[in-house]
């Protein structure tokens, strides 16, 4: 199996996240539409960013958050 490219993995992610919390719902929207292989591709782009980012030799940047009033 050829490992992906991180850049193309967190494009992949991004779209089926996007495609996953579009605002389309219907009362038809239940679990029993769901495709198995849509579900197993995301499943799967999920876990390999998870492994790519736990395994990355230096942290992943975070943005710093306000401090709270009265704090430095």
């Amino acid at each position: 199996m050829r490992a992906a490219k991180p850049a193309a993995v967190v494009a992949a992610l991004v779209a089926c996240l996007s495609a996953l919390t579009a605002p389309q719902e219907t009362g038809a929207d239940t679990d029993d539409h769901a495709v198995a292989a849509d579900l197993m591709q995301a499943s799967a782009v999920t876990a390999s960013v998870v492994y790519h980012a736990a395994n990355r030799a230096e942290r992943l940047p975070r943005r710093r958050t306000p401090s709270a009033p009265g704090r430095r």
